[in-house]
């Protein structure tokens, strides 16, 4: 954090009325901020926020860029917990490998686009999507002691987002009732979920509705059931069932969807 003494600064003047500039500075977007700070240091001085726009987490030996409309920063560089107090406004991209470290625990983070290549954990994603400001996601896996977190809990913290792809996660008994009972207030124009494990009977007609309710019509869908090892035939074969199904359930909510939009204008 800069600091510096305010001790004889002259007292700064605006050409709104008090009530006025109380209200702009309440409701300060970030890039408003940033503007704010080139203006007079007496806004920083006020605020002593700092911002970064766009974050990534990188690979060492990975170039390192530090300024607030992008910073990418080594994953073992020691200043990389120094960030939790920047208030994280637009992307966070984490294209390292994880190593048995922690996200830091940002305390503001508002960002819209979220990339994460690998697992974390469930309490460090939901310091990431508390804001519910998520538009764009695209993520390996999140873990809680041990397990995969199920698909409705992940999507159920980011209600903005139009755009999910989750690389592995599960499905429980509950799965499909509790995403027809999300309050989803984006509608999804992309979804890949891919890996999933289903432990429970697979509800078709429940995940078809899902995205019936909350789905464009042209939606880019994917959706894979995670395969066994092919130990023998049997488990071959019944990955050649699995990959079908696949496909199949793909194809048909693809299908529904446009058979929906010409419903909607009387063509059918």
């Amino acid at each position: 954090m800069i600091t510096f003494t305010t001790n004889g600064m002259v007292y700064q003047r605006f050409g709104f009325p008090a009530p006025i500039m109380d209200y702009i500075l309440k409701n300060l977007k970030p890039h408003h901020l940033l503007k704010l700070y080139q203006c007079s240091k007496y806004f920083y001085a006020k605020f002593r926020q700092n911002i970064i726009q766009h974050l990534e987490i990188v690979n060492d030996g990975e170039p390192e860029h530090f300024n607030p409309a992008l910073t990418s920063i080594c994953f073992s560089n020691s200043a990389l917990p120094k960030l939790i107090d920047f208030w994280i406004t637009d992307s966070f991209v984490y294209r390292a490998p994880m190593n048995g470290k922690f996200l830091p625990s940002f305390s503001n983070c508002t960002i819209e686009k979220l990339e994460l290549c690998d697992y974390i954990l469930w309490s460090e994603y939901k310091i990431i999507t508390k804001a519910e400001s998520i538009k764009e996601m695209k993520i390996i896996g999140i873990l809680d002691f041990g397990d995969f977190v199920p698909i409705e809990d992940i999507i159920a913290e980011v209600p903005n987002a139009s755009s999910i792809e989750i690389s592995e996660s599960v499905t429980t008994a509950t799965t499909y009732s509790s995403l027809m009972s999300l309050n989803h207030k984006a509608k999804i124009s992309n979804v890949a979920f891919k890996n999933v494990s289903i432990f429970e009977p697979f509800d078709f007609v429940l995940l078809r509705d899902f995205f019936l309710k909350n789905a464009v019509t042209r939606c880019n869908i994917l959706f894979e059931f995670k395969l066994f090892h092919e130990e023998n035939q049997v488990f071959h074969d019944f990955n050649v069932r699995l990959k079908e199904l696949s496909i199949h359930c793909s194809k048909q909510i693809s299908l529904r969807l446009k058979q929906r939009q010409l419903l909607t204008r009387g063509i059918l």
